[in-house]
């Protein structure tokens, strides 16, 4: 019978958790806000499987022994002002471009020879301010520079609008340990911040890109992207901190992707353009016919949003995935009297890092 005065005691928990309130995370940051975005991402690979074949007989032992390795850092820094945004999406804001860069080296070891290389490639948006406002009838952000009117609207095409990652947000309130799904082509953005930065490559200038959307605004190019990003991405509340960050909201993120799709025809066209772009005088029949050219990735990880409840917007978010990445080719080949189909295979296995970090 003693046992029976303590039932009300074991109730207490699940009293306290139906009186918990439910907290609001949303996007809501203060007019004219200032927030300066600090993304540091890096990703390493090494070739995990290489083979080559011709009319179906393997020709990989030609290559004997290969090792390769690839490692890419790419920093940027980007300051948005929100000059107007409506349930929680931003329809008038102005961003600054600070220092964006995209930094790497690859080595290969093959035949026992060795070769090395590094690259820098800094964007030419660097000091410049762009505005974004929203187009109710196009259903897309017009983008036009601040103070720079001669300045070349087709470095704009590329630019992927949205930094401020609401699209991790739960809709409407949420208790701890309550989940959520998020889009995986969202999450994939992170990859790239900001879109195409139009970096400084040699021979850009030269080329006329007139005729190109980013790769993210080109409707065909981002159903082929979004094919890649299959899986899922769920978010989990953990809670709010304590002391005085009692206003950070922290959110668990998980992945767990993987795709495959064929870009052949992307492949040629793209080869196609780019020697119309160049101006060389280069026969049609010398292009090679990609009857394949099929890009898969998988990628699993976790990270972890830090939202300022108070000040309506991210504080950070960092992320670690293991990746790989496969690409499978087939193309068809006429050269010296010789023709055939070439089938080729690279397996690449490594490991990503998002780092973001915001003051304001």
């Amino acid at each position: 019978m003693k046992t029976l005065r303590f039932l009300p005691l074991l109730a207490v928990p699940a009293l306290l958790a139906l009186a918990m309130p439910e907290a609001e995370i949303t996007f809501a940051p203060s007019p004219d806000a200032d927030i300066e975005m600090t993304f540091e991402n890096s990703a390493e690979f090494f070739l995990d499987e290489l083979s080559v074949s011709f009319m179906g007989n393997d020709m990989s032992g030609m290559l004997g022994s290969v090792d390769a390795s690839v490692n890419v850092e790419i920093e940027s820094v980007f300051t948005d002002t929100y000059r107007k945004v409506e349930d929680g999406v931003p329809t008038s804001f102005e961003r600054s471009f600070g220092a964006c860069n995209i930094g790497g080296e690859g080595s290969i070891n093959a035949q026992g020879e060795s070769q090395s290389d590094s690259f820098s490639i800094d964007s030419a948006l660097e000091g410049a301010a762009v505005r974004f406002s929203w187009n109710e009838e196009e259903d897309e952000y017009a983008r036009t520079y601040v103070d720079d009117e001669e300045a070349d609207e087709a470095l704009l095409k590329g630019l992927m609008p949205r930094l401020d990652l609401a699209f991790m947000l739960p809709e409407g309130g949420v208790a701890v340990d309550d989940e959520w799904k998020v889009d995986p082509i969202q999450l994939a953005s992170l990859l790239i911040p900001g879109g195409d930065l139009a970096y400084d490559i040699e021979g850009r200038d030269k080329a006329d890109f007139s005729s190109f959307d980013g790769a993210m605004g080109n409707e065909e190019a981002l159903a082929q992207v979004t094919k890649l990003m299959t899986g899922e991405v769920t978010a989990k509340f953990k809670g709010m901190r304590s002391g005085e960050e009692s206003h950070l909201a922290e959110i668990k993120i998980s992945m767990d992707i993987s795709g495959k799709e064929d870009f052949a025809d992307m492949v040629a066209d793209a080869i196609r353009a780019g020697i119309e772009a160049s101006g060389e005088d280069i026969p049609t029949d010398a292009i090679p016919d990609f009857n394949t050219f099929a890009l898969a990735v998988s990628l699993e990880g976790e990270g972890i949003l830090i939202w300022d409840v108070k000040a309506g917007h991210m504080a950070s978010f960092s992320m670690t995935s293991e990746i790989e990445v496969s690409l499978a080719v087939n193309v068809s080949v006429d050269a010296d009297g010789m023709a055939g189909e070439v089938d080729g295979e690279v397996v690449l296995g490594g490991s990503a890092e998002i780092s973001m970090e915001a003051s304001y």
